[in-house]
Formats: C-alpha cells, structure tokens, sequence
C-alpha cells in the first residue's frame, strides 16, 4: 500500500523517458504551456474529432508526468506512464486507473497511442494521441468542461515494466493547473508570441495606478471613469490581456469594463469632468449618471482568465462617433478574507488596430438580475436557476440576417458546480453555445465558439445553472459578493454589433413568494426596487437591478431582511428573511429545498430587454412562463452503445444535466 503521497497521480498521468527521433511534421498546437517552473512543456492539438494529440518536453533524466482530473480524487482516476526502457531501446506505455491512494492499475485495455519521440540536448520530446472517449470504464472521457493539468516529474525509471514500480516524485515535483482541453483560449496568439510581430496591432494599458484599497469589507468593488484614446479615424479593440499586480493576484476577483454612452445629448458634458476619478462602486458616492448610462460590458476578465484575441475580421470599435464608446469606467472587485490594506495597479492592456475590421463586436449579457428573488436555498444538490432572452426580445433586437456568436464567458460563483448557455429556435433546442459541466470559480476563461453560431430573430437564449449547497446553512441570493451571493451569466461576444446590450430574468413577484408557502409580503422598499414589476410605458429606461438599487441607497443587499409577512395566518408580522431560515431545509435529504425549486422552475419570471445605455426594448409579453422545448440529445452519448464497456462520462447531455425540467414539462 502506498500513502496519499499517490494523491497527485490523479487522472491521466503521461510518464516519459529517453528517445529516439521525434518526426518533423509539424503540428499546428492548439495550446502550448509551461509547468513545473518552466520544466516542462504541454501542448496539445484538438482539431481532431476523434482524438486529442499530446506533446510534452521536458529534461530528459528521469520521467516527467501531465495528467487530466475532474475531481482532484485518486479513486477512479485515468492515467497514462510512459518511460524508456534503455535495456530494449523503447518507450513503455501503460494506460492505468486509480483505486484510491496507492499504485494504479493497468487496465485491461490499453488506449494510448506513442506517435513519436525524441532526445535533443538532454531535452526529452514525446507525442501521444488518444481518443476523447475510449469507451473504456475505466478512462475518462474529455469533453468541453474544466479540467485541472497536473504535472509531476520523478528522477529514477522504473526498473522493471512488469511489476511495475515507478518512483516517487516527493511533495515538490508536482502540481496542477485548471484548462479547457477541448478548447483553444484565444482565437490568435498575443502579439507578443508573434515573431515578427504585427505592426498593424498596438496596445495601451489601462490600471488603477497604486490605489489604495482599505479592505473595509471582505468583498471591495471600485470603479474608475476612463477614457479611449481619441482616434481621428476609425479604431478597434482587437484583444485584451490582464495585467494583475503578482502579490495581488489571491485578492483581485475580477475587472470588467462598462460603455459609458448618454443617448440623448453629449457624454463628454457628462463624464469628462470624472475622467480619473475613482469611487466605491454602485454606493452613494458613485456618481448616478456612472449607473444610468454605463451599462453594456465589452470585456470581462475573472479568476483564472488569460485574456482574448478576437476573430481576425473582427473587432471592438473605439469612439462614440465610431460605433464604440469615448468614455468608460473599469469596475474592480476584490476578495480580501484577510481584512488588510493594500496598493493595488492592477488592469488590462488592451490591443487595438487603426486598419479596421469588417466586423463590429459587442457583448450581450444573458441570465439572472441580480435579485434576492435569485433564490438558492441550503442543503440542497442539483439546485437549479435560469434567466435570459425570450422570443420577443429578439425578434425586436435581431435583425433579421441574424448576428454571429463568436465566443462565450460562463459566470457565477461558488456554488455553480455546472453552468450552460442554452439555445433554443422554433421550439427546439439547438446544441448548447457553451458549456461547463465541471464548473470551478477559479477558472473562468472565454470559451470560443467553434463553429461560431449564428442565432436569428426570434431564437431564444437562456443560461441555466446547477447549485450545490449542501454545506450551507441558510439560503443565498443572486447579488455581487463572492461568498454568501451567487450569479448565473453569460457574456455572449457576438457580430455584427446591435443595441441591445442585455436579456435578463427575474422570478415574479407572487409566484415567488406562494412558493414559499407565503400569501403576502410588505415593506416600504418595495417600490424602491420597482417590485412587483409593471412596466410604464412611458419609460425610456428599464430598471437598475435590485441589489445595484439597494446598494446606491446605503441600504442592505438582503431585500428580503426588510419585507414583512403580512398574511392572515400564524406567520404575519414576522420578517421574511427569518421565516426563510427558519424553515427545514435540511430535514428528509433536502425534500423542501427540492420542493422549493420545482416550484419555482414552474414560476413565471418578469423578461427584461435592454439596449445600451440602459434604454428599454419594450416587451408585450413582460411576464413570461418558463420556456416549453425539445431538448437536444448530445449524439456523442450514444457512441460507446453496444460497445459492452462505456467509459466514465464526465460530459453529461442536457438531458441528464437538467433532468429536473422533463418531469416538469413532458
């Protein structure tokens, strides 16, 4: 038996020794990347349907190892060991799984392939293919959904291919690293990994410039208004990079950039005064006109994003008399558990061309509001939300050529074990957009459309979201702190750019609440955060968010802390949010939380559709019933029948994901 030292063997662990000579065929890598420090090399090629190709390199004294997990367990985990047996001048394969924290064991069937190698000064080379799913039950089946790269690397060869007994690489020679396999994280390469470089590509850096952040809260959002450089022509961003300051890289959550567009009358009268200025966002001391006008998001980077290059005959334009925005304010939020002080520089560069592109980006934001009314109760597994753009918002924003999809940001928090952006025409349900059946808030990076989806007037979009709250206590709520509130989003990057900037959902008011076993509520913040929702038709301006509402008033994020039942029976008079934690959640296996959320998946939600500058597309239908569809099965499950094994699929169809939503609905 051998200790949990075993432990970082998990998934599929590729162990390379000596070679001979590596073919010269190039392979046009989908993603390379350093490990160890800088030891070792992986990169691997996706193009292939059926396979994924693997090159690592590394010193070539003893053996290196990569490997793919999906749960950080060494119990039923896929692995790959490779090593030279110098005696018989040959690479040995063994295809493996893992019991638990001991050495693996071979599997009956063996589905690595060695393509090539080689040894160039004292740098070993080793290309394998295997299938994405080897129907095997013992191997693992790589899909779209985030999956952690572990890396280890070892000084002795194992001596002896039949017993089996590679050595161990201590506690110092391993690691890990969260990636999407399947794929590639930006559609080119920075400019920087070009040689020679593009001269058509320049960038400007945008960063908070040594401010100093208090660490008052354990969740900090600032806002700086900004402002593009002035182009006489016409200019677009062309792909952006974090730029993270090293010893604030635990704290800085996320950065987002906001559109700063007046629709009626001149943004410079507005916002040119603030150019600079930095305030604690969406509180009193945020201008208004910052929250009134500043409100499509354009680039979005969070934990673990590495930045984007967007399509080549694509780009984001700069300048309002260009299409883009002048002005702009850079949101930073950060997480500081520890309460302590710092400076921070963090930002973005951002790449740009003055020969501009045929196509015009734009971002739509398709989910939740941030609500309390996003409600996610305790102790429950297989939680379920979902919000984003019915029929009617896009047959009105859409024209009718359609617009093109060209990549995807899938956004929540802690509790988001699984998240999919849904798509949906004719009343039926198209392949998913994107897709994360493995969702970890510490890698979130665009994923690239491929191929880019065309989505018409009159398709519907929706984001879904699956919770895991079996460890908490009491419920949690849609807002913007990263603990104790929760997302479900999209940042849908897309051409040809149209004024519609976002597609939201909210759970109507007395659906709501009847789901809760509650006939009436009070309180005078109500109208405040204009619920229950009616629409003037007078209104040029849909309604800030909820939570973005109460924050700007000094007043808690928590609506519900402030609501009153005021129901004839043995409940009235009591406050809302206590009567929720109060209940028992926990009791028989989390039935009531189950209970709760099929009743509230059957509820309608009030749709809003937004333009920039948060200008409303007024919708007939305002109060809508949860989307009715045929649900799309995906033809990957179905390649292992007959096969007698099956491997592990660790990439669900929606049928299985949302299985809740078929009971309800057929």
């Amino acid at each position: 038996m051998i200790s949990d030292r075993w432990s970082p063997w998990v998934g599929v662990l590729l162990l390379v020794c000596i070679g001979h000579t590596l073919s010269q065929n190039e392979v046009d890598w989908t993603t390379k990347i350093k490990l160890a420090d800088g030891r070792i090399e992986a990169k691997w090629n996706t193009e292939d349907k059926t396979y994924i190709t693997i090159e690592i390199k590394g010193p070539v004294n003893g053996w290196m190892a990569i490997g793919f997990s999906h749960n950080g367990a060494m119990k039923g985990a896929d692995m790959i060991m490779v090593w030279l047996d110098e005696v018989n001048a040959k690479v040995v394969v063994k295809d493996l799984h893992g019991i638990g924290n001991q050495v693996p064991v071979v599997d009956e069937s063996q589905d690595v392939e060695l393509l090539d190698w080689n040894v160039d000064d004292g740098i070993l080379s080793v290309r394998l293919r295997r299938k994405w799913n080897t129907c095997d039950k013992h191997d693992f089946v790589i899909g779209e959904e985030t999956v952690k790269l572990l890396w280890a690397y070892g000084t002795e060869i194992p001596r002896d291919e039949s017993t089996f007994t590679p050595s161990y690489h201590g506690p110092h020679q391993r690691g890990q690293k969260m990636v999407n396999l399947r794929l590639p994280a930006q559609h080119t390469k920075f400019p920087e990994d070009i040689s020679p470089p593009d001269p058509d590509i320049k960038y400007f850096d945008i960063v908070m410039n040594k401010y100093p952040v208090p660490a008052k809260d354990v969740t900090e959002y600032f806002c700086q208004m900004m402002k593009y450089p002035n182009f006489d022509n016409k200019a677009q961003i062309v792909g952006w990079k974090p730029l993270i300051q090293e010893e604030n890289i635990p704290v800085v959550h996320h950065i987002v950039l906001y559109e700063c567009i007046v629709p009626e009358g001149n943004s410079s009268d507005i916002f040119e005064s603030h150019v600079g200025r930095v305030e604690s966002c969406y509180t009193p001391n945020m201008p208004p006109e910052w929250g009134a006008y500043c409100w499509t998001q354009p680039i979005v980077w969070t934990i673990g994003g590495e930045g984007d290059m967007f399509a080549t005959h694509t780009g984001m334009p700069l300048g309002e008399k260009h299409g883009g925005s002048t002005y702009f304010f850079m949101e930073m939020h950060y997480d500081i558990p520890e309460l302590v002080p710092f400076i921070d520089s963090s930002g973005l560069r951002i790449y740009y061309t003055e020969k501009p592109r045929p196509e015009d980006l734009s971002t739509l934001f398709i989910g939740k509001r941030f609500s309390t009314f996003h409600f996610i109760a305790p102790r429950a597994v297989g939680y379920q939300a979902f919000g984003g753009c019915t029929s009617e918002c896009t047959q009105k924003a859409i024209p009718e050529t359609g617009i093109t999809a060209t990549h995807a940001l899938l956004h929540a928090h802690q509790v988001t074990k699984k998240i999919m952006l849904r798509h949906i025409r004719n009343g039926k349900e198209l392949p998913p957009i994107a897709m994360d059946t493995n969702y970890d808030i510490n890698y979130q990076q665009a994923r690239i459309i491929n191929p880019p989806r065309k989505i018409l007037p009159g398709d519907e979009l929706y984001t879904y979201c699956d919770y895991d709250t079996s460890d908490r206590e009491v419920p949690l709520w849609g807002g913007i702190t990263t603990n104790d509130t929760e997302m479900c989003h999209t940042f849908l990057t897309y051409y040809p750019k149209q004024k519609i900037a976002t597609c939201q959902w909210q759970i109507e008011f007395d659906d709501f609440i009847h789901a809760l076993d509650v006939n009436r509520l009070e309180g005078s913040v109500l109208p405040l955060v204009s619920t229950p929702y009616k629409p003037n038709p007078k209104d040029k301006y849909d309604p800030e968010d909820e939570v973005l509402v109460l924050l700007a008033h000094n007043l808690s994020t928590n609506l519900f802390t402030q609501l009153t039942i005021a129901d004839s029976g043995k409940h009235s008079g009591k406050n809302f949010w206590d009567y929720l934690t109060k209940l028992e959640w926990g009791r028989d296996s989390g039935k009531l939380a189950n209970s709760v959320n099929r009743k509230l998946e059957k509820a309608r939600n009030y749709a809003y559709c937004t333009e920039h500058a948060h200008l409303k597309i007024p919708l007939k239908e305002y109060i809508k019933n949860p989307p009715v569809f045929e649900q799309y099965v995906n033809p990957e499950d179905n390649i292992c029948l007959g096969m007698g094994s099956g491997g592990r699929n660790f990439y669900p169809n929606i049928l299985t994901l949302f299985i809740p939503l078929l009971f309800i609905y057929f």
